[in-house]
């Protein structure tokens, strides 16, 4: 009877930030990655039993991912290549590939799967065991839980804990690399960000989830668009509340160690969504506004008066970098914060933000 080679293959790419999607060099990096990792665990999955319905051979493949199996081999019973579709696992974590053959309804079937860094990197979290991690992903990993653990040393509540990671990777790290039209596969792996110091925004986001999860918070991952661009962030949930944070926009391109701002710290859908879109049927509605950084602070201007009470206090408690936003109030120049400083014995002055516009500030006196 005539066999027929079925060769099927399905690469699934990641989020980006500002740079445009390129589908051949992303292929040619995920080949280049998977190449050269090594020190990983490999696994195999042979199924005894025949697959002889669409479910038996889902729960199958995942199975197989969440263990992070290398390959599974199967004998699929009247198989349909339209339904028994390897595209239905459209995933940017994992990339699979099919090959084997038919015998009039009698499919053999070998699947290999390749799995993204940032995957292994989670799994390894949630499964409690690091097998799968190469050396570098396990060097890493043991880094990031000793960051976990000066973190919950020195803070208890979720909200302390998640304001330390979201400042520890704005302070270390930077957007890039800048001088490519298309970053490489590894600029988007919680590796590549931890070990050169510069990654994209799934790094960044990434990074904040599994850091977040150490640590004992409730985070995940979102994907979707800034100003029309993919783009990855977070949402934490805080006393039964959900709230969006986006590390990557809180951290200032060119990178400035030195500022930190939260205009993007704890954002209810509305204040996200002027910059943001998402798929909002996949995930939870944020309506919450307690935990935004500015409004638990009480960092929130609408007014000269209330920018000055914001500037006042800071100062009388010794404060040198002051941090504000403000809503339905504009500050047109640096002269509209200078002012408040006026007779205060300060010999510079440094501000940052967008004037013109309603939004965060950062001041740093001397």
């Amino acid at each position: 009877m005539k066999k027929i080679l079925l060769i099927f293959i399905s690469i699934f790419l990641l989020c980006q930030n500002v740079f445009a999607d390129n589908l051949g060099d992303a292929i040619t990096a995920w080949k280049n990655l998977v190449s050269t990792v090594k020190g990983i665990t490999y696994s195999v999955i042979n199924s005894s039993l025949p697959i002889k319905d669409v479910e038996q051979w889902k729960a199958l493949m995942n199975e197989a991912i969440n263990n992070q199996a290398d390959t599974l081999s199967v004998t699929i019973v009247n198989f349909d290549q339209n339904v028994y579709d390897i595209t239905t696992f459209r995933s940017y974590d994992v990339a699979i590939s099919a090959k084997g053959s038919v015998t009039g309804t009698i499919a053999n079937i070998t699947y290999s799967f390749s799995y993204h860094s940032n995957y292994r990197m989670t799994r390894a979290y949630e499964t409690g065991s690091k097998d799968k991690l190469n050396v570098e992903e396990l060097a890493v990993y043991d880094k990031l839980v000793t960051k976990a653990q000066e973190i919950k040393s020195q803070y208890t509540s979720d909200f302390d804990k998640e304001k330390a990671i979201h400042d520890y990777i704005v302070t270390t790290f930077k957007y890039g690399p800048l001088d490519v039209e298309t970053p490489p596969l590894r600029a988007h792996t919680i590796v590549g960000l931890i070990n050169d110091g510069e990654g994209v925004c799934e790094a960044y986001a990434q990074t904040f989830n599994i850091l977040g999860k150490m640590c004992g918070l409730d985070v995940q991952c979102i994907t979707g668009k800034m100003e029309g661009v993919s783009h990855m962030w977070n949402i934490i949930k805080l006393d039964g509340e959900y709230y969006h944070v986006d590390v990557t926009s809180d951290d200032p391109t060119p990178d400035d160690g030195n500022r930190l701002i939260y205009s993007n710290f704890n954002l209810t859908d509305e204040q996200i969504s002027e910059k943001h879109t998402w798929d909002t049927s996949q995930f939870p509605k944020c309506t919450a506004t307690k935990y935004n950084y500015y409004d638990y602070y009480g960092l929130v201007a609408t007014n000269y008066s209330e920018l000055q009470n914001i500037i006042n206090s800071a100062l009388s408690k010794g404060q040198k970098t002051i941090t504000f936003e403000t809503r339905n109030y504009i500050l047109n120049s640096s002269n509209d914060i200078k002012s408040l400083f006026q007779g205060k014995g300060f010999s510079s002055i440094y501000i940052t933000g967008d004037f013109g516009e309603v939004g965060a500030f950062s001041i740093t006196v001397s």
